[in-house]
């Protein structure tokens, strides 16, 4: 049985829908995903943590630090930290 093609008729039906496992029933889409969703459309500025205007950032600055930061701290650098941020940033700057 050959079935239609949902994105060349315009409907956007999962065609896969009735060969889930009937505990998927239920499932429902993220909300992370549907805020990101929205937060991608031009014309929304999203104030969400972790959606800044990219546009508005110096990248070449950007670049050369982060070069720098990976040739000095490498995989640290890569990895999750303390929720606290790093402790040497945190403390008040000798004068």
């Amino acid at each position: 049985m050959r079935t239609a093609d949902p994105f060349r008729s315009g409907s956007r039906i999962d065609l896969w829908r009735d060969h889930y496992a009937g505990r998927a029933a239920g499932m429902v889409a993220s909300e992370v995903r549907a805020l990101f969703a929205v937060a991608s459309r031009p014309e929304i500025v999203s104030l969400a943590g972790g959606m800044p205007n990219v546009s508005a950032l110096p990248l070449e600055s950007i670049g050369t630090l982060m070069a720098r930061l990976v040739a000095e701290q490498g995989a640290r650098a890569l990895q999750y930290g303390s929720a606290q941020g790093d402790p040497a940033l945190r403390e008040p700057s000798a004068r």
